[in-house]
């Protein structure tokens, strides 16, 4: 399947993989399709936990740990159009840092 797999703090790679998306992934999938899209981000909801590093905001939502981003038809992972792995690759390009609040001097 070709897809975009994002790691933190690096660019997006588009890839070919055979492995199931499960191992790819390294934990349990969790999906959010894109709104007017046929494609989707599959992250692990739990990287987080597992002490994982923060990878990109998306929908006021850290995604921890390995994301990949899918082509999507009748609800199942497919691969991405070579239009979408060029649009979601400059998208998902930008790495952002998670705001800490702190605290002010008294």
């Amino acid at each position: 399947m070709k897809l975009i797999i994002v790691e933190p703090g690096a660019a997006p790679q588009v890839c070919t993989v055979t492995e199931p998306l499960r191992e790819v992934l390294g934990g349990i999938p969790s999906v959010m399709q894109f709104p007017f899209d046929r494609a989707a981000v599959i992250y692990d909801d739990a990287a987080e936990i597992r002490g994982k590093l923060p990878n990109r905001r998306y929908r006021n939502q850290w995604l921890h740990g390995t994301v990949l981003i899918v082509g999507m038809k009748d609800g199942f992972p497919c691969d991405l159009s070579p239009e979408q792995e060029v649009l979601y690759a400059q998208r998902w390009n930008k790495t952002e840092v998670p705001y800490e609040k702190l605290r002010w001097p008294t």
